[in-house]
């Protein structure tokens, strides 16, 4: 995974992200940062459950795809 994650653009019209002392990069920095944490535990598990079908496919015997 790459660790810049595409966000939607930024509505340049929204008060909603006119944050005093903030720039449009450091909010975008901090949305990837937020983004990258809610999705490590998945990531984590698919690893796992990735590692976990390689080896039953090894005891089964079975060609990987």
């Amino acid at each position: 995974m790459t660790d810049k994650i595409d966000l939607l653009p930024m509505p340049e019209a929204s008060k909603m992200y006119d944050i005093p002392g903030y720039d449009e990069e450091e909010l975008k920095d901090y949305a990837r940062a937020n983004v990258a944490r809610a999705v490590a535990p998945l990531q984590a598990e698919i690893k796992a459950l990735r590692a976990e079908v390689k080896r039953l496919r090894k005891v089964l015997k079975v060609a990987d795809n």
